[in-house]
């Protein structure tokens, strides 16, 4: 029997791999001054449906390594098949330097080469697709403080945020990213954080926790939510935490 159910998922998983559609796009980055590239994912339903069609945008940050997108993009493949997910368009942004690119000098500097690019460069390159006005940007330790970042020096630009286990700034970021939230009632941001043991998240556990205990009015709360993982250590986070922050973000949908 095990070994039936065993075959029968693997045959599952591979048919929804088949029929997802890659697209690596190729294109000059006024931004960062050189050539740059972002993978561009479609569920099969995709290629079925009308223009008026349009589905959200998930942008996966540290698009370079393949242990962190990997995992989510089958949560994002297997929850869409049971229907706790949208159809949506998932975007994997690479980077060459993910410290240069992600770490602010201050959390009020204007602006950044990595969120130019994807406020301003990427819209163009995903109209196409037929993408729908809502974006989720998805980030992991830098990439989820840069994230925190990006949500509040671009408003409108992203919907929701998920930052697993951000770190540098966070002490600074976090008030305003409460303050924009409190005037913002269909935004969310949705943090996680591993096991509180030094093995574990311990290093970002302490001052996540305390950052939001400081930081985060409660008129804030409900759409800015932190969640404890403590099995999880830093690294194996997002294949903890993000399935669930993910249906939770759009169980209202």
């Amino acid at each position: 029997m095990r070994s039936l159910l065993l075959v029968t998922l693997l045959d599952l998983l591979s048919v929804v791999a088949q029929a997802q559609r890659t697209d690596t796009l190729r294109f000059h980055s006024t931004a960062f001054g050189t050539e740059r590239e972002v993978v561009v994912h479609t569920p099969e339903f995709h290629r079925y449906a009308s223009a008026q069609v349009r589905m959200p945008v998930i942008l996966l940050l540290d698009g370079q390594h393949d242990w962190f997108t990997a995992p989510l993009l089958n949560d994002i493949r297997f929850l869409q098949y049971t229907h706790e997910v949208p159809q949506a368009i998932v975007v994997s942004v690479p980077h060459a330097n993910r410290v240069k690119e992600c770490a602010t000098d201050s959390i009020t500097q204007p602006g950044m080469p990595l969120l130019d690019m994807l406020v301003t460069e990427l819209p163009p390159l995903l109209k196409p697709y037929n993408p729908s006005d809502l974006t989720l940007l998805v980030g992991h330790s830098f990439t989820a403080s840069f994230a925190l970042y990006a949500y509040v020096a671009r408003p409108g630009a992203f919907d929701a945020v998920v930052a697993l286990s951000p770190l540098h700034q966070v002490e600074r970021s976090l008030p305003l990213v409460s303050e924009r939230l409190t005037q913002q009632p269909n935004e969310r941001v949705l943090l996680a954080v591993g096991g509180a043991e030094k093995i574990k998240d311990g290093g970002h556990y302490e001052l996540l926790l305390q950052a939001v205990k400081s930081s985060v009015p409660e008129r804030a709360k409900g759409r800015l939510t932190l969640r404890e993982y403590p099995s999880a250590g830093h690294t194996s986070l997002p294949i903890i935490a993000f399935p669930e922050l993910l249906s939770t973000y759009f169980a209202p949908f």
